[in-house]
C-alpha cells in the first residue's frame, strides 16, 4: 500500500527509498494531530456558545493568553526534566489523551457550565503545543536538504487532517452527540502516539542526541547547565531574529485579516450572502495553501534557498497592501488575504522550521516553544494594540489598514536577511565543532616520499597499504599505484622502481615545502630545460653571487613572466620545469603572476599540473593583497573539473560493478581511482575558495570527504554550500554531491570512458585506463597497450610495459 502511495506521489514529491518510512509516518502523525484539533475546535465552540454566548468570548481570549504562559513554561521545564525525546513525546501526547478523556467524563457527568471556559482555553493550548511538538520531531529526523524536499508534503498532511477532522465532526456530531466526539479525538491522538514511536524506533533520535552531547560536551554545559531559557534566548542574535520574523509575520497577518473583514463588511451587506462568501473563500484559501504546500514550497526552497524564500511573503504583502490603499475593493483585499494566508502556512512556515535545524536539539526543545507558542500568541495581541492606537492616530480607515504593513516590511526584510547570515554561521559552527573525528594518519609527505624511494621487497609494499587512508589524496594515489604496479608486474622490483620513480617525479613531491632559493641555487648549474637555462642566465648575469633570488625575480618580473608563460604553454617542456615555473609565480605573488596562472589553467589538461596551478593561486590569495581573480575563468574551469570528476566517478562505478566485490583497501586500482576522484573534488573546492570565503569552503570540503560520513553533517555542508555559491554553480555541483541526483544523471558506457582516458592529456588518467584494461581483461583495448609502450611520457610508457608483461604472463599460464 505504502509503495503504491509513493509511486503516485513521486512525480510531485521526490521521496527517496530510504526516506519513505519517516516521511509517511511524519505525514500521518501531523495529519492525525490536526484532525484531532479540528474535532476539538467545533466541540469547544459549540459548548461555549450554547452555555455562555458569543458576548463572553472576550474573556476566553484573555484566558487563552494567561493559560498559554503557564503551558509554555511547563513544556519547557518538562523538556529539561525528560532528557529522552521518546519519553517527552510519550508523556505529552499521553497527557493530552488522558485530559481529553477526563473532559469527556466530566461533560457526561454534567459539569459543563464553568468547565467549558477551561476547555476553551485548553484547546488553544493543545493546538499550539501539539503543532510545536510535531515540528520539533521533524527538526530532529530531517536534515536541511531533506527538509526542503519533504516538509511541504508533510505540512500538506495538516491540511488533509483538517479536512478529515471537519468531515468526522460534520458526519457524527448529530449521531453520537457533541461530547462523545471527544472519544474519537482521543483515538486519533492515540494513533499519533503509535506513529511517533514508530518514527523514534527507526530514527534513534535519542542516540543521535547523546552522540552530539558527547562530541561537544562543553556547549551542552554552557547552554543547559548555566543559562536559563530566557537568558539563552536573549543572548542569541539568531534566536532573536527568528522570533522577530515569527512575530512580524503574525502581526502583519492579523492586520491583513482585519482589513479583509472590513472590506467584506462594506462590500457584502446581507448576512447569509456574507456567510456564503466566507465559506467559499476559506475553501479557496485552503485549496491554494494545500497546492503550495504539496507542489511549490519544496521547489522554492530548493531553488532559492531559505533566505530568498522567506522574502517572498513580505515583498508580496508590500505590493498587496499598497494596492489595497489605492483600490480598497473586495477582489484586491481577497487576493492579498489569499497570498498572506497561503504563504504563511506553506513557504514561510517551512522556511521557519528549516531555520531551527542548525540549532542543537537540547537548545531547540527549550527555545522553540518560547518562540512558536508564546511569542506567536503575544504577536496577535500586539497587532490588536497597534490597530487600536495607530489607526485613529493616523486616521486610517479599517479597509486601508494594510498601510501599517508597509511600515513593518522594511524591518521584516532586514530580519530575514540578517537571519540568513546567522543561519549560515550556525551551520558553519555546527560543522566546525564536528571536526577532529577523522582518525586518519598524518605522516608527513617527506616520510612517504622516502618510503617510495627506498622500496625493498614485498614488505615495503605492505607498509604502503597503511597510507591508503592518508589525509593527502596524492599520498594515497602514489601508495595505491605503487602496490598496483608491484602486484601487476609479478613483483618485478626493477620495473616497479622505475614506474614509482616516475610517479614521484611527476608529482614533484620533492619540491613540496622546499624554499625556492634552495631549488634554484642548487640546481641551476646543471640546468637542462629551456626554462632552467633561462633562469640560470639571469642569475649569472648579476655580479653579486649571493644576490637574493626574489630580488632578481621582482627586478626582471615582466621578462620572467613572459618566459614563465611560454614554459607553461610549451607541450614539449619538461614537467619539472613547469612545476618550477609555478613556484616562481607563487613566489612573485603579483597580479601578473595571478593572471598567468589563471590563463594557464584553461590551456593545461594534465590534472596533476592543474592541481599545482590551483594550489599556487590558493597560496597567493592566502598571503593577502588586492589581487583580482577572474570569476568568469574560474567558473569555466570549475565546470571542466566537474565534467572530469563525473568521468572518474562513472569509471569507478562501472569498475565496481564489473568486479562486484571490489573494495579500496583490497583493490589497488580502485584505491588509486578513489584517490584521483578526491583530487578532482579538492580541485573543484580549491577553485571555489578563490572566489568565495575560503574558510567556509574549506569547512564544507572537510565535512564532505570524511571517511566516516554522517549524513546529517554532509547535508548541512551541502546546505551551507547552497547559501555561499552562486545558484548556477550549486546546481552544477549538486549531482556529484548528492547520490540520489547522481543516479538520475545520464552515464557514459565503460568503453567510451576507457577511450576517453586513453586519449586524455592527463597522464594519471591514461595510467588508470591501462590498468583498468588488464584488471577487467578488456581484450579490444590490448592493441592500445602496445601503442602506449612507445609513449613519449615515461610514466605512461612504464605502466604500459607492466600491463603488456602481465598480459603475456596470463597467456603463457593459459597455454601451460
Amino acid at each position: 500500500m505504502i509503495e503504491l502511495v509513493i509511486r503516485l506521489l513521486q512525480p510531485i514529491v521526490k521521496i527517496r527509498r530510504e526516506e519513505w518510512h519517516k516521511t509517511i509516518l511524519m505525514f500521518l502523525c501531523f495529519s492525525f494531530a490536526i484532525a484531532t484539533l479540528y474535532i476539538l475546535k467545533p466541540v469547544r465552540s459549540s459548548l461555549f456558545l450554547t452555555i455562555h454566548g458569543s458576548e463572553n468570548l472576550r474573556y476566553a481570549y484573555v484566558g487563552e493568553g494567561i493559560f498559554l504562559v503557564f503551558i509554555t513554561s511547563l513544556y519547557i521545564k518538562l523538556s529539561r526534566w525528560l532528557k529522552k525525546k521518546s519519553t517527552l513525546f510519550s508523556v505529552t501526547i499521553g497527557f493530552f489523551i488522558c485530559t481529553i478523556i477526563a473532559f469527556w467524563a466530566l461533560f457526561k457527568a454534567g459539569y459543563v457550565e464553568w468547565l467549558s471556559y477551561f476547555f476553551y482555553v485548553w484547546v488553544a493550548a493543545y493546538s499550539i503545543t501539539i503543532v510545536t511538538q510535531c515540528w520539533a520531531l521533524a527538526n530532529d529526523i530531517f536534515n536541511p536538504q531533506e527538509a526542503k524536499r519533504l516538509f511541504g508534503f508533510i505540512i500538506s498532511g495538516g491540511s488533509l487532517g483538517g479536512i478529515l477532522g471537519g468531515l468526522i465532526t460534520n458526519r457524527f456530531a448529530e449521531k453520537i452527540g457533541t461530547a462523545n466526539l471527544l472519544l474519537l479525538g482521543a483515538f486519533l491522538l492515540g494513533c499519533c502516539l503509535f506513529f511517533v514511536h514508530a518514527i523514534l524506533k527507526h530514527e534513534r533520535v535519542d542516540a543521535a542526541d547523546k552522540a552530539a552531547k558527547k562530541e561537544n560536551p562543553s556547549s551542552h554545559t554552557i547552554f543547559i547547565g548555566e543559562k536559563s531559557t530566557w537568558s539563552l534566548f536573549f543572548s542569541s542574535r539568531y534566536l532573536l531574529l527568528i522570533a522577530a520574523i515569527v512575530m512580524i509575520a503574525k502581526i502583519s497577518s492579523t492586520i491583513i485579516d482585519n482589513q479583509f473583514n472590513a472590506v467584506v463588511e462594506n462590500s457584502i451587506l446581507e448576512k447569509n450572502a456574507r456567510t456564503a462568501f466566507f465559506g467559499g473563500f476559506m475553501a479557496l484559501l485552503n485549496g491554494v495553501s494545500f497546492l503550495l504546500q504539496l507542489v511549490f514550497s519544496g521547489y522554492a526552497l530548493r531553488q532559492f534557498g531559505v533566505g530568498i524564500s522567506l522574502l517572498l511573503l513580505p515583498i508580496g504583502l508590500a505590493f498587496g497592501a499598497t494596492s489595497t490603499i489605492f483600490f480598497p475593493i473586495l477582489q484586491m483585499a481577497a487576493l492579498t488575504k489569499i497570498y498572506d494566508g497561503s504563504l504563511n502556512y506553506s513557504i514561510n512556515q517551512l522556511g521557519k522550521e528549516i531555520l531551527y535545524l542548525p540549532i542543537p536539539g537540547w537548545i531547540r526543545y527549550r527555545v522553540k516553544p518560547l518562540i512558536d507558542m508564546l511569542a506567536y500568541r503575544v504577536s496577535k495581541s500586539l497587532a490588536g494594540v497597534l490597530i487600536i492606537l495607530a489607526a485613529p492616530l493616523l486616521g486610517i480607515p479599517d479597509e486601508k489598514l494594510g498601510v501599517l504593513v508597509l511600515f513593518l516590511v522594511p524591518l521584516w526584510i532586514l530580519c530575514v536577511w540578517g537571519v540568513r547570515d546567522e543561519y549560515m554561521q550556525s551551520i558553519r559552527k555546527l560543522l566546525s565543532h564536528s571536526q577532529g573525528r577523522d582518525k586518519t594518519p598524518g605522516s608527513s609527505t617527506k616520510q612517504v616520499t622516502n618510503m617510495l624511494a627506498n622500496l625493498e621487497g614485498e614488505r615495503s609494499f605492505e607498509k604502503l597499504k597503511d597510507f591508503f587512508v592518508h589525509k593527502s589524496s596524492i599520498t594515497r594515489k602514489l601508495s595505491a599505484a605503487a602496490c598496483l604496479a608491484f602486484y601487476s608486474s609479478a613483483c618485478d622490483m626493477n620495473r616497479v622502481k622505475k614506474l614509482v620513480e616516475e610517479m614521484v617525479r611527476y608529482e614533484a613531491l620533492d619540491l613540496k615545502g622546499v624554499e625556492i632559493d634552495h631549488i634554484f641555487k642548487e640546481e641551476l648549474h646543471c640546468a637542462t630545460s629551456v626554462f632552467d637555462r633561462y633562469l640560470a642566465e639571469i642569475f649569472k648575469a648579476k655580479k653579486e653571487p649571493d644576490r637574493n633570488l626574489m630580488a632578481v625575480l621582482r627586478e626582471k618580473e615582466e621578462e620572467i613572466l613572459l618566459k614563465v608563460s611560454e614554459c607553461l604553454q610549451d607541450s614539449h617542456e619538461d614537467i619539472m620545469a613547469k612545476r618550477k615555473a609555478v613556484l616562481v609565480l607563487t613566489a612573485l605573488g603579483t597580479q601578473g603572476a595571478v593572471d598567468i596562472l589563471l590563463n594557464s589553467i584553461a590551456a593545461i589538461q594534465d590534472r596533476s599540473l592543474r592541481f599545482n596551478l590551483i594550489r599556487a593561486l590558493n597560496q597567493i590569495r592566502a598571503k593577502g593583497g588586492r589581487h583580482q581573480f577572474n570569476k568568469w575563468i574560474i567558473k569555466k574551469e570549475i565546470m571542466n573539473e566537474v565534467k572530469s570528476y563525473q568521468s572518474i566517478k562513472t569509471a569507478i562505478e562501472e569498475y565496481k560493478r564489473k568486479k562486484e566485490f571490489a573494495r579500496p583497501e583490497e583493490d589497488y586500482l580502485l584505491a588509486t581511482l578513489k584517490a584521483i576522484e578526491q583530487e578532482g573534488l579538492e580541485r573543484i573546492f580549491r577553485l571555489l575558495a578563490l572566489i568565495y570565503e575560503s574558510d567556509v569552503i574549506h569547512v564544507i570540503y572537510d565535512r564532505l570527504i570524511e571517511i566516516e560520513v554522517d549524513k546529517h553533517l554532509r547535508a548541512n555542508a551541502v546546505e551551507l554550500l547552497q547559501n555561499v555559491v552562486d545558484p548556477e554553480l550549486y546546481h552544477l555541483l549538486c549531482p556529484i554531491l548528492d547520490d540520489a541526483q547522481w543516479e538520475e544523471t545520464p552515464k557514459k558506457k565503460l568503453d567510451e570512458i576507457i577511450e576517453e582516458l586513453l586519449e586524455s592529456q592527463d597522464r594519471w588518467l591514461t595510467v588508470c585506463a591501462i590498468f583498468t584494461i588488464i584488471e577487467l581483461n578488456l581484450n579490444k583495448f590490448f592493441p592500445s597497450l602496445e601503442d602506449a609502450t612507445h609513449y613519449r611520457t615515461s610514466l605512461v610508457r612504464e605502466a604500459a610495459e607492466i600491463a603488456v608483461m602481465k598480459i603475456k604472463s596470463k597467456a603463457d599460464n593459459h597455454e601451460t
